[in-house]
């Protein structure tokens, strides 16, 4: 049985090196810009009304790679910039900054299985802002064309319990050339609740609902990557205080910016 298997290989030739080629993860790296400023009416507590500005910069490396099924999502955050009056600690922004996120994306473009390397509440958004970077795209849609998606997301960072249901209506909006890459425009009219609740280091536990409506322009790679993104978000909230058993209004305006850089 041995003679035979070395005639076999001395006929066969020598074996080739390494096997079958495997393709290269496949690297892009964005800016995001978030704008926002939020009201707080605190009237129910017989106190004034609070305005809070929050202006956060991140510089992300996302990072796709060839797996069963799908890819494998790999995200870091390089770097972050935060200008503003809202309650964002230095401790926050440095537990942030080069922190990791996990997950895996299938062939339908569903992010799943997402994990972040530590607890911080920054991290945790920029956790829960993947699906987005990721849109649903009808192949062969023409002009025009609407078609429906709904994601659910779940935010357990820095002792937080939120749970949000996007739903997306995507149209098709022909095509447009970004950094000599040519993408599938889309428009992206959302509606979203959110229900849970959250920690603060002001005031502890809060009980959270809300709704959201958001409105925003959407690029798509050949290859399905994300190409730029924009929106405007409008957050109108109720955050229920162990001290205050009237829950408290809190409206946000929204804006975000998605480019990628060379």
């Amino acid at each position: 049985m041995l003679l035979s298997a070395l005639v076999l290989l001395s006929v066969a030739g020598p074996l080739p090196s390494g096997g079958p080629s495997v393709p290269a993860p496949v690297t892009t790296r964005y800016k995001v810009e978030i704008k926002g400023e939020t009201t707080i009416d605190l009237s129910v507590m017989g106190a004034p009304v609070q305005v809070q500005t929050a202006n956060l910069s991140a510089w992300l490396l996302i990072r796709l790679n060839d797996s069963a099924g799908g890819k494998s999502l790999y995200v870091k955050v390089d770097s972050l910039a935060f200008d503003g009056t809202a309650p964002v600690t230095r401790e926050s922004m440095d537990s942030a900054r080069g922190g990791e996120v996990r997950g895996f994306v299938n062939a339908a473009n569903r992010v799943s299985d997402l994990s972040a390397n530590n607890s911080s509440t920054l991290l945790g958004q920029i956790k829960a802002m993947m699906h987005s970077f990721f849109p649903r795209v009808k192949a062969g849609a023409k002009p025009g064309e609407t078609w429906m998606d709904t994601t659910t997301v779940r935010d357990e960072s820095g002792g937080n319990d939120l749970t949000t249901v996007i739903v997306t209506s995507y149209t098709a909006a022909g095509a447009e050339t970004q950094a000599g890459v040519a993408a599938v425009k889309l428009g992206a009219n959302a509606s979203s609740t959110v229900t849970g609740t959250m920690q603060s280091p002001q005031t502890g536990l809060l009980e959270v609902e809300g709704t959201t409506t958001t409105t925003g322009t959407v690029l798509v790679g050949p290859d399905g990557r994300l190409r730029g993104a924009s929106y405007n978000s409008n957050h109108d909230q109720k955050v229920k205080l162990a001290m205050s058993p009237t829950p408290i209004p809190v409206k946000t305006i929204q804006t975000i910016v998605v480019t990628v850089l060379p």
